[in-house]
Order: C-alpha cells, then sequence, then structure tokens
C-alpha cells in the first residue's frame, strides 16, 4: 500500500491564478476561495493594539441541483480581514461590489448578552480581490475610490 500527503495543492481555476496551498500536516487543508457580492457595507474597527478589522457578509449563489442553472439559493458568509487588507477592504468595498476572498475557516466564539455561548464559522481571508469597477454616483459618473 502506498500512502501519498500532498504538501502543496496548487489551483488554477480560480481567480488567484496559481496559488499554492501549504498543507498544516497530516495531508489537512484549510482553505476556502469564493466569488460572490457583498450584502451589506463593510464594517471597520480595531483593535486594542491597533490592528485594523474589517468584517463584512459575502452572498454566494450555489446551485440546488448541479443539472439544473436556474435553481439556484444563496450563502450569506461572515468575512473577516485583518491589517492592511482590512484598510484596503474597508476603503474600497460597498454593498454589492463583487469580490473573490481567498482564505481559511475558523470558528469565532463568544458569550451572548443572554449568557449562552455562540458560534459562527467564518472566513478569515488573506486575499480580497475587487472584480468589478468603482462605484458610480447617482449621475453615472465613477468615483474616485482612494482610501482614507
Amino acid at each position: 500500500m502506498i500512502l501519498i500527503q500532498p504538501k502543496t495543492v496548487k489551483l488554477f481555476q480560480t481567480p488567484f491564478d496559481g496559488l499554492e496551498l501549504k498543507s498544516s500536516g497530516g495531508g489537512q487543508v484549510n482553505h476556502v476561495s469564493l466569488i460572490g457580492r457583498l450584502a451589506g457595507d463593510p464594517c471597520l474597527r480595531y483593535t486594542a493594539k491597533g490592528t485594523a478589522v474589517t468584517g463584512f457578509v459575502l452572498a454566494v449563489e450555489r446551485l440546488l441541483q448541479p443539472d439544473d442553472q436556474a435553481d439556484r439559493a444563496v450563502e450569506f458568509i461572515k468575512v473577516v480581514t485583518f491589517g492592511k487588507v482590512g484598510e484596503a477592504c474597508s476603503g474600497h468595498l460597498y454593498k454589492g461590489r463583487r469580490v473573490a476572498v481567498e482564505g481559511s475557516l475558523r470558528t469565532a466564539r463568544w458569550q451572548g448578552e443572554d449568557g449562552r455561548v455562540r458560534q459562527r464559522v467564518e472566513v478569515v481571508a488573506r486575499l480580497v480581490e475587487f472584480l468589478d469597477g468603482k462605484r458610480k454616483n447617482d449621475q453615472g459618473n465613477e468615483e474616485n475610490e482612494a482610501a482614507g
């Protein structure tokens, strides 16, 4: 019996052409690639140490039946970004903007106001690619997207 444990996987069918994934050991990979539209404007905050944290919800369509292109559902996925990526997202993203997100899954846990422990799975994005053009104002002209 031959056991093969790949250490690197190359993906070529995403906007992140040539992206290499590193295994965390044991042949396991925690990687997510999504393309969708923002369900709302991003929210920027800073940690006590001054690190930018931007969160947004990504609406991603999925087919309900593989052979039926018309039968779709939408998944709403929480995405968080940190540091310079977070600041760039805060300055350039808005509701409806189409983006590609690459990152990993993590389970966020917190205590709710009722004292119960809550949790959700979210994507920690290390790369966010803006896929459509700049936002247009009410007159149909492109607005300047300079951050800050």
